[in-house]
């Protein structure tokens, strides 16, 4: 795989763990999606109980430009789409009862 730049792929294999990591997905319409991901705790760590205020352990924000690089990534990575997806990281399979 050729990367747009070092810090998109060390994010990309940053996914899932505690901290800032990248998604690469596919929409409902099958458009190719790239999303920043920032996690509170580790993946595998079981949900907090009870607290005061309102926390959000996982973030998701699309983005269409490498942040570090400037590449338009659709274009960069548009036909490695499906060799870069892991859903099973995605907010919304988290709250299915994902990892």
């Amino acid at each position: 795989m050729k990367w747009c730049c070092e810090a998109f792929h060390g994010h990309y294999q940053m996914a899932g763990q505690r901290g800032l990591g990248l998604l690469v997905e596919r929409n409902a319409s099958g458009v190719s999606e790239f999303v920043l991901q920032f996690r509170a705790v580790e993946g595998d760590r079981p949900r907090l109980s009870h607290t005061e205020q309102p926390l959000s352990l996982v973030e998701e924000t699309q983005i269409r430009y490498c942040p570090w690089c400037g590449r338009q990534l659709d274009r960069w990575y548009g036909n490695k789409v499906d060799q870069l997806r892991r859903p099973n990281l995605r907010l919304a399979n988290l709250q299915d009862g994902g990892s």
